[in-house]
């Protein structure tokens, strides 16, 4: 019933209804499950326009600390970070290149990175989504203005932690990582 009634949603591309529905089943490592299933579904079929809606819902729910560090504990990072990389394959694969709703999508990942730099985000997962932007932004065959925005998401996650934490992220493993991207980017 529920995958019904999230379909229903995001056919429609009804973000406040799919999170009535998300809050109405919990928010539960089971329904984040679910919900990564049916995302991950219509990425393997460029289904960016559902995908998209789902990302406007997060960002609707991650409004409320408490929601937010509800789904981070139950792994929303390391999903976002899965459907992100299958977005990038998207965008370098020849079919899909200049796809706008496919831009339209990494922009919205863009925007909820953005959210996720400005949480209680743990440093280790902060780093993960620093890398990968990093990463995304030195990838050649990748739309030039999708890179900068990138960087300029880099940037300001960058810019809104404090000091201590941008300490903890700073660390030679990650440094040595960034590097190696500018060597060998993605794969």
């Amino acid at each position: 019933m529920f995958e019904l009634q999230v379909d229903e949603c995001l056919l429609r591309g009804d973000s406040s209804r799919l999170v009535s529905l998300l809050h109405y089943e919990g928010l539960s490592s089971t329904t984040l499950s679910r919900l990564d299933q049916l995302v991950t579904k219509d990425l393997c079929g460029s289904g960016s326009s559902r995908v998209l809606t789902v990302l406007k819902a997060l960002g609707i729910l991650s409004e409320n600390g408490d929601d937010l560090q509800v789904l981070i504990s139950h792994g929303l990072t390391a999903k976002l970070l899965l459907w992100f990389e299958a977005v990038h394959d998207l965008l370098t694969s020849d079919l899909q290149r200049g796809s706008a709703p496919l831009l339209s999508l990494t922009e919205e990942f863009f925007d909820y990175f953005l959210l996720l730099g400005q949480a209680s985000l743990p440093a280790t997962q902060l780093s993960v989504v620093i890398l990968h932007l990093a990463r995304f932004a030195l990838e050649s065959l990748i739309h030039f203005p999708l890179r900068l925005e990138a960087i300029r998401t880099f940037n300001s996650i960058l810019e809104s932690l404090s000091r201590d934490k941008r300490r903890l992220i700073q660390n030679d493993q990650n440094l040595i990582k960034i590097l190696y991207c500018t060597v060998i980017p993605y794969h």
